[in-house]
């Protein structure tokens, strides 16, 4: 599965995001910290959520319009970026900590 959309504008994303140990806000994104930018965009490899043996990527933005050009962004080799438009602000990893997933 590839997803994209904005958090709140794309119905999907909106309810199978909420799985990811990161946390949207109208102007932030937080994952191991709080990233705040005029343009953040979100990309990740996470589980997919009907067969856990396989993964689906997220190409998303906290404004719709953040969406186009996305896959401009360079991602990999990492599990999540986070961007303020092309500029990459944290490139890391998941890590499970117990049964929850964590970011580094």
């Amino acid at each position: 599965i590839i997803v994209f959309g904005s958090i709140n504008g794309n119905l999907w994303l909106k309810k199978h995001i909420r799985d990811l140990p990161v946390e949207f806000g109208p102007n932030s994104i937080t994952a191991d910290k709080q990233y705040k930018g005029e343009h953040l965009r979100f990309i990740s490899s996470w589980k997919n959520p009907f067969n856990q043996e396989k993964n689906m990527i997220i190409y998303a933005a906290l404004n719709p319009k953040d969406v186009l050009h996305i896959n401009g962004v360079f991602h990999g080799p990492s599990n999540y970026i986070i961007a303020d438009g092309k500029n990459i602000l944290k490139s890391s990893f998941y890590s499970k900590k117990g049964n929850s997933w964590i970011c580094f």
